[in-house]
């Protein structure tokens, strides 16, 4: 084997390793695709808003619990409610404690997890960062497996921007699909 393969090698095990750990996220967008997150916070008229909730990753799982208030920087909005896609079970809110969403059933991500509706009145700011967050008494955000153990697993949080501008942009998750990882690595083989 030709030794300036070997880092390469190590460079792609090293990757592969660390999308499989830090791929599953919580994570917020302006649209129900989830392919915006971008939030206009500024309706041209007083107005619902609707902040979207994904569970991304490539894994199965049963339950998440996490946060997502409202941004302080987001001054002209008000939380009217969640709205959680059925047949999902809740308990709690996103702006106080916990939420925690139960799938019904052993789910393979991405889950669609339902929206967060504000009233928005006023102007706000641009470039408000509006993140998920674990509860309050989490470190982490927590996402559940399947049985026959159902292990609790942390996983990261995402966040949208609330009235992006050219030099405070949001970042769409990146997905990775499994059948790619089996192309990198044959390139070493």
């Amino acid at each position: 084997m030709n030794s300036r393969l070997t880092p390469s090698i190590l460079l792609v095990v090293l990757c592969i390793s660390t999308a499989a750990t830090g791929q599953e996220k919580l994570t917020l967008f302006a649209d129900a695709a989830g392919t915006e997150c971008a939030i206009a916070g500024n309706p041209a008229q007083p107005g619902i808003v609707e902040v979207h909730m994904y569970h991304l990753g490539m894994a199965d799982r049963a339950a998440v619990q996490f946060l997502a208030p409202r941004p302080a920087c987001w001054s002209g909005a008000i939380w009217v409610g969640d709205n959680i896609a059925p047949p999902l079970l809740v308990i709690g809110n996103t702006q106080s404690v916990d939420i925690s969403i139960a799938y019904t059933e052993c789910r393979t991500l991405p889950v669609y997890l339902g929206k967060i509706n504000y009233f928005v009145t006023d102007p706000s700011p641009s470039c408000c960062h509006y993140p998920v967050i674990p509860s309050t008494h989490e470190e982490t955000i927590i996402s559940v497996g399947c049985a026959p153990d159902f292990p609790l697993i942390p996983i990261s949080g995402g966040s949208a921007v609330v009235n992006e501008t050219p030099s405070c942009r949001c970042q769409l998750p990146v997905s990775v699909e499994e059948r790619t990882w089996g192309k990198i690595k044959s390139l070493y083989q």
